[in-house]
């Protein structure tokens, strides 16, 4: 039990730290995605909210 926790822990960690880094349309996230080339927008990731953010990843700009 304690090894599937930590495996989940570990997992959970590994996929949110994609998301750290800048927040920015042209350098957005911990990979440096440039967003605003590929006709997205960068936002924060799990909320806007900047208290809230745990990072940034790109976003589908819907009108």
């Amino acid at each position: 039990m304690r090894a599937a926790f930590a495996i989940i822990s570990l997992l959970a960690a590994t996929v949110a730290a994609r998301f750290d880094g800048p927040c920015t349309d042209t350098v957005c996230g911990d990979s440096r995605v440039n967003c605003e080339a590929e006709g997205r927008i960068c936002v924060g990731f799990p909320s806007v909210d900047p208290e809230k953010r745990l990072g940034c990843t790109c976003s589908i700009i819907s009108i």
